[in-house]
């Protein structure tokens, strides 16, 4: 009897057929345990490419990317599925991305094009390219395993769900990202998507977009699979960190990373261009997912949203909101929680300021930011305490001083002043790494142990410095 329907999914028993009869027939007999509408999926890119770019993504800077590569982490042994529209087929030639045999499931099971999965509209090539592209992906080491559900801007629900049950049966994938929506809840597509989270699949979504010309009303309508609650909700802000004006706002949004005319790979692949839409801000968090796999095999999907939520930089209203839902990803922060760093210090560039964040793995430990000045003699000439409190924290549009040499953020310990971590930053070189001190110090610049005074006295610390505070702390170390 299921000869006359269209197998979807044999490890879940699902078929398709539009024969209502059949459908009658097999609810009498009991075979049938639920049925749904196979409604329409939409993609959530907006399509409004502007000319190429090639200076490095805005994005990376915003979300602490250079702490992934100062760790060495690549992404590397975690796949990472995209239920998309496919790739070009020179893709890896071209990126240097490493990209897996995937399936076409547009295509009948048993045909020759079911292996073909050429994108022929270029969002699935855009949306790999901020995961994997070396010149703009946050995790190049990942391997991209691509399934098509797309042609054109639209898509069956059922095509979606047999590509979730194959991603983690057939492909062994860690990640999935789906930059696509439909304001349908189909159960079948959330038990598929159960299915893949209880296999322990970290599911990653795009919010959704407003249609054009309309604005958020702070409670916009849901769409999934980005509301169910197995899944990482990713809303879109700009270069400025406010939610882009397309971002849908609703209780689903669970974190925000940017959307808003960031850089990936033309569908021509001759060129980098910008693009906008929430189908682009969630593949910044799966990369994300990919890189903390990486650092933490055993990371399960529950525990890599908490680890969203509690290194997320708080953004619109205190806590969460509709808007950023936890805040934006610090990307910075949330690999130093899944390595378990102690004491990690991350500092990026935001603009003309410095944006600071600290990790201290003990929820309920003090930590101290201070920020210390050196004169070119590596003489400690100023310090100042920026923060002290508990647990992770974030500063942001930090404006370091330019009448020192080189400047050094210290997180310390506030009973000894221990420094826990450190990052420096020199003056009008924000974006280049600080020339290599010479071997030997100056020679009128003594070589002195951190606890002895320098040859003259320090300036005057602030009025009122913390009890217990040094006159100095260690230079900085290149």
């Amino acid at each position: 009897m299921l000869s006359r329907a269209e197998l979807v999914s044999e490890a879940a028993g699902i078929y398709k057929t539009d024969d209502l009869r059949l459908i009658r027939r097999c609810a009498a007999e009991g075979t049938l345990l639920a049925w749904a509408e196979d409604t329409e999926v939409t993609l959530f890119g907006l399509g409004d490419d502007a000319e190429a770019l090639e200076e490095e993504p805005w994005s990376r800077a915003l979300l602490g990317a250079d702490y992934a590569a100062a760790c060495g982490l690549t992404g590397a042994g975690v796949r990472v599925a995209m239920i998309d529209s496919g790739l070009r087929p020179d893709f890896a030639e071209l990126t240097g991305a490493s990209v897996a045999e995937g399936a076409n499931f547009l295509a009948p099971e048993d045909s020759e094009a079911r292996l073909d999965t050429a994108d022929e509209i270029g969002h699935g090539t855009f949306v790999a390219s901020i995961i994997a592209s070396e010149a703009a992906g946050l995790a190049p080491g990942a391997e991209l395993v691509p399934l098509k559900c797309f042609s054109g801007q639209n898509s069956s629900i059922s095509c979606i769900i047999a590509a979730i049950y194959a991603a983690v049966d057939e492909y062994a994938c860690g990640v999935i990202n789906l930059s696509l929506g439909t304001s349908s809840d189909n159960p079948l597509f959330h038990t598929a998507v159960t299915y893949a989270w209880e296999k322990g699949a970290i599911l990653i979504a795009a919010s959704g977009n407003l249609r054009k010309g309309s604005a958020s009303t702070g409670d916009d309508p849901v769409y999934y699979p980005a509301a169910y609650d197995e899944v990482v909700s990713v809303g879109a802000v700009d270069s400025a960190k406010q939610v882009a004006s397309f971002s849908v706002q609703n209780a689903a949004v669970w974190i925000a990373a940017p959307g808003k005319d960031v850089l990936g790979l033309s569908r021509t692949g001759t060129e980098y261009k910008t693009e906008s839409g929430t189908s682009y801000a969630a593949p910044a968090v799966a990369a994300a997912a990919a890189l903390a796999l990486e650092a933490d095999p055993g990371l399960d999907p529950a525990r890599f949203q908490a680890l969203l939520q509690s290194s997320a930089e708080d953004a619109g209203d205190e806590g969460f909101d509709n808007a950023y839902g936890h805040g934006i990803m610090n990307l910075g922060l949330l690999l130093a929680e899944a390595r378990g760093d102690g004491g990690s210090l991350i500092l990026s560039r935001c603009g003309d300021t410095a944006c600071v964040s600290a990790y201290q793995p003990d929820p309920g430990a003090s930590c101290a930011l201070l920020l210390a000045l050196y004169a070119d003699t590596g003489r400690q000439i100023f310090f100042s305490v920026l923060h002290e409190g508990e647990g992770p924290f974030s500063l942001n549009n930090l404006a370091l001083p330019e009448e020192a040499d080189d400047a050094a953020l210290f997180l310390v310990s506030p009973e000894t002043f221990l420094p826990l971590a450190e990052a420096r930053r020199y003056a009008g070189e924000a974006d280049e790494p600080p020339d290599e001190p010479p071997d030997e110090p100056p020679d009128e610049t003594p070589d002195e142990p951190p606890d002895e005074p320098p040859d003259e006295p320090p300036d005057e610390p602030p009025d009122d410095p913390p009890d217990g505070s040094p006159e100095r702390l260690p230079a900085p170390a290149a």
